[in-house]
C-alpha cells in the first residue's frame, strides 16, 4: 500500500482545507463494490525520508497525512517522544496517546475504538481508515493471504461466507511479544470481514473474530 504525504499548506501556500473539503475529500475515496465489500482505495504513494529513525511509524503518518496534510513531522515526534519518555510497559499505549494529544492541537479527535465490525465500519463509510496494532502471527502471510486469494476468486459472496466458517482462524495465539501497524481499510456486513493491509506483503481479509483476537487493545479512528 503506498501512502499519502503531501506538502502542509503553510509550505506551498496552498489555503488550509476545511473540515467540509477534508470529508468529502476522504468520502469520495470510498468504493462500493456488488459482492457487499466496501472498502478505502489505496493511499497515494509518496517516500518518507523526513521519519529516518524518528520514533514514529510509516503506517500512521500515512493515515494522519491523509486526513491532514498539514501534519507536522517534527511537533508529532515531540509530542510521542514526551508520552514514551521513561520506557513504560504500556509503550505502544503511551506512544497512541502521544498521537492522540498531538492530533488534538489539529482540532482532530484521535479516538479510541472498540475493534467491532459496527465500529470499524461506521468509520470506513466516512472515507476514513482505522488504525491498530496487530500481534505478530505467521498466519497472516500464510492461512490468511491464501483464503484471501481464494475469496478474489468466489464469485459469490455468500457461497464464501459458508466457505469461510471453516476456515477461520480459531483462537488467534496473543503469545508474539511484539505487534505490527495496521490500517483497516475495509469491511463486508455479510460475511463480517475486516480487509487489513500492513501484516502480510499484500492486503489480507480477516474475520471479526480473528481481527478482535489478534489485535493489541483498542483500535484507534479520527474524527474531524
Amino acid at each position: 500500500m503506498g501512502v499519502a504525504l503531501c506538502a502542509s499548506a503553510q509550505d506551498d501556500g496552498t489555503p488550509a482545507e476545511t473540515k467540509g473539503e477534508a470529508k468529502a475529500r476522504v468520502a469520495a475515496n470510498i468504493e462500493k463494490k456488488d459482492n457487499g465489500d466496501v472498502i478505502i482505495k489505496p493511499l497515494p504513494r509518496a517516500d518518507i525520508k523526513e521519519v529516518k529513525g524518528m520514533n514514529v511509524d510509516h503506517t500512521l503518518l500515512a493515515y494522519l497525512y491523509y486526513a491532514n496534510s498539514s501534519i507536522d513531522i517534527q511537533k508529532l515526534v515531540q509530542f510521542i517522544d514526551r508520552s514514551t519518555k521513561g520506557g513504560a510497559s504500556n509503550l505502544i499505549v503511551d506512544y497512541m496517546e502521544g498521537a492522540i494529544k498531538y492530533m488534538g492541537t489539529k482540532n482532530m479527535n484521535f479516538q479510541k475504538l472498540s475493534p467491532s465490525l459496527s465500529n470499524i465500519a461506521q468509520r470506513i463509510d466516512e472515507g476514513l481508515p482505522v488504525y491498530c496494532w496487530l500481534f505478530n502471527s505467521n498466519e497472516y502471510g500464510s492461512s490468511m493471504t491464501s483464503r484471501t486469494k481464494e475469496r478474489d476468486a468466489c464469485a459469490d459472496i455468500r457461497e464464501w461466507a459458508v466457505l469461510l466458517r471453516k476456515k477461520e482462524v480459531k483462537n488467534g495465539s496473543k503469545n508474539s511479544k511484539t505487534c505490527k501497524p495496521a490500517l483497516v481499510m475495509g469491511y463486508n456486513a455479510t460475511t463480517k470481514e475486516l480487509m487489513v493491509w500492513g501484516v502480510a506483503p499484500d492486503r489480507i481479509w480477516m474475520t471479526e473474530r480473528e481481527f478482535k483476537d489478534y489485535i493489541l487493545q483498542n483500535a484507534y479512528a479520527l474524527r474531524f
